[in-house]
């Protein structure tokens, strides 16, 4: 590899026989996975897209304005007056910009948030990316997370202000 490089056949070639490892969606055997087979559509309106950056919708407003409308019909779908938001590339992204938007709502010194005991693996990175503790909540028998255990917790949870429903944060008034 050193020089000029390896050619693009090569590359390729490399990659093929890694990817031999990985299951395939078509052999059936995926079950429970967090991803699916991308819809063909899914694919085509990636691959026009691939070279823009939501960061940066001054060069990119087209891509900025599908952002928008699409956080809109969510907000609507979920009934947000005033929700905002924007998109990222999977579940573990949306998770990390959830907490860290939550953390830096909150402005406390040493922020906690409740999470149920069968949260996604990708919590527990971001709490300690973030400097934030993880505290579990139970579980019940239909193993969905058990309220009164959660509301156990309610004063050590980072301040949320209820507009970020879609994330899995929730707004509990103390009332």
């Amino acid at each position: 590899m050193e020089g000029s490089g390896l050619s693009p056949i090569e590359v390729m070639g490399k990659l093929k026989k890694i990817r031999v490892a990985d299951q395939k969606y078509e052999d059936g055997r995926i079950f429970c996975s967090m991803c699916t087979k991308p819809h063909p559509i899914a694919k085509k309106a990636f691959e026009m897209f691939f070279e823009t950056n939501l960061g940066d919708p001054g060069l990119f407003p087209g891509a900025s304005q599908l952002e928008s409308e699409v956080v809109g019909y969510l907000a609507d779908l979920l009934h947000g007056k005033t929700a905002g938001g924007f998109l990222v590339s999977g579940g573990t992204e949306a998770n990390l910009m959830a907490l860290w938007a939550a953390r830096n709502l909150a402005q406390k010194e040493k922020p906690e948030v409740v999470l149920a005991e069968s949260a996604h693996f990708s919590f527990l990175k971001i709490c300690n990316l973030l400097n934030i503790k993880p505290i579990f909540a139970k579980l019940d028998s239909s193993l969905r997370v058990d309220p009164f255990d959660v509301s156990h917790h309610y004063d050590k949870c980072v301040y949320n202000d209820g507009q970020t429903q879609t994330t899995g944060l929730h707004n509990f008034d103390k009332d």
